[in-house]
């Protein structure tokens, strides 16, 4: 907790310095910027959760970090985050070496996400928490290597990883192939159309594969639905994404899947589900855009926005390994409405109300609550950066 408090008390001191904390050589060959975030929650359910096993309101401190990044010689560049959790350890985020060979080419190497979903934003993508099938499918953070291109019209991504992370002792933890496409046929100040596609390939060490879909809220722990293929020889995900923005509007649809392959059955295990969303500028100039990323960026400062996601997870597994097993079939629907205000590009307040349902054919699967009335919960996030 000491270690926590330390932290937070060094980000609150460096916004007060207008966030700007930068080391800079006399040559100039050398610039380093120390960062940092920390989110402040608090929310209720609007419904009894007794059953749930979670409190019925919380408050915490949900996401502490605090890194650096630096570059040497216009060329090389490194990054390390560092994540302060709750219960006051401390664990590795980007831990990346780069390395640019021209204006469109660049690769890296080290702990970092590979190119599949929306946690390459590095924190909540425009809500207080990322789409539920999201949540489930996109990997955490990964040892490898990534190529990277980069034009107007084309951002490519191709990599290696380890199925490890770096706070993960050992070296042979089975391996990942992932890539992604996005073509942006307009891309301007005020509108940007893409599309993409990402395909992935995960050989698991230990041939078993646990997935899960929370209620989506970080103050809401339990699992609506969720799969275990105890002999799962590998996983393939697929994703397709389609982003409009225009002026005051930004418009998103992804769609995900990943299919585990059960060792000596031809019954395998599908998890796969779509979200779409929308936010509109009620106060504030226009949508912003992140090149780099192919994301959203946050809005300018003094910005009001409101925001909309309709979020749907659907998993098909069998009872056994047999070609006569009976199949199971569990299903996670969610709405969240929102609104952001962003006081500085530094300071910003969030709240979202959030409703999830399940329903499923196998009552050991998923929590009996949602599957009754559904779930109703708001959210208040306080966002620092600097």
């Amino acid at each position: 907790m000491r270690k926590l408090i330390m932290a937070v008390a060094l980000m609150v001191a460096a916004m007060c310095a207008n966030a700007q904390v930068k080391v800079k050589s006399d040559a100039g060959d050398i610039t380093i910027r120390f960062a940092g975030r920390t989110h402040i929650d608090a929310g209720t359910f609007l419904n009894d959760t007794t059953t749930l096993g979670d409190t019925r309101r919380g408050v915490g401190v949900n996401d502490t970090r605090f890194g650096f990044t630096a570059s040497f010689d216009e060329k090389w560049t490194t990054k390390v985050e560092l994540q302060f959790a709750k219960n006051s350890t401390i664990s590795f985020r980007d831990v990346t070496m780069g390395y640019k060979i021209n204006d469109a080419h660049s690769i890296s190497v080290g702990n970092q996400f590979q190119p599949f979903g929306l946690k390459i934003a590095g924190t909540a993508y425009k809500f207080i928490e990322d789409a539920s099938i999201d949540n489930v499918l996109c990997p955490a953070r990964k040892l490898g290597a990534l190529y990277t291109y980069s034009s107007d019209l084309l951002l490519l991504r191709a990599g290696l990883f380890s199925d490890a992370s770096a706070d993960q002792d050992g070296m042979n933890k089975g391996v990942s192939l992932s890539a992604k496409a996005i073509v942006r046929p307009i891309l301007s100040d005020d509108q940007v159309l893409q599309f993409g596609v990402a395909p992935m390939y995960t050989r698991n060490k230990y041939n078993a594969v646990s997935m899960a879909s929370k209620f989506p809220s970080t103050l809401g722990s339990s699992s609506l639905i969720s799969i275990t293929a105890a002999d799962a020889s590998n996983v393939n995900r697929i994703e397709a994404e389609a982003l409009f923005i225009s002026g005051k509007l930004y418009t998103e649809a992804r769609f995900q899947s990943a299919f585990v392959n059960v060792a000596g059955s031809e019954n395998n295990t599908t998890l796969s589900g779509a979200f779409a969303q929308a936010s509109y500028i009620l106060i504030g100039e226009k949508q912003n855009y992140n090149k780099s990323t192919a994301l959203a960026a946050n809005s300018g400062a003094k910005t009001l926005e409101v925001l909309a996601r309709v979020d749907f997870v659907s998993l098909k597994e069998y009872e056994s390994a047999l070609e006569d097993a009976k199949e199971i079939k569990a299903s996670q629907f969610d709405i969240t409405l929102g609104v952001n205000y962003f006081f500085n590009k530094f300071i910003n307040a969030r709240l979202n109300y959030i409703y999830a349902k399940a329903n499923d054919d196998h009552a050991t699967v998923v929590n009996p609550v949602a599957c009754d009335k559904g779930l109703h919960m708001i959210q208040g996030r306080l966002q620092f950066y600097f």
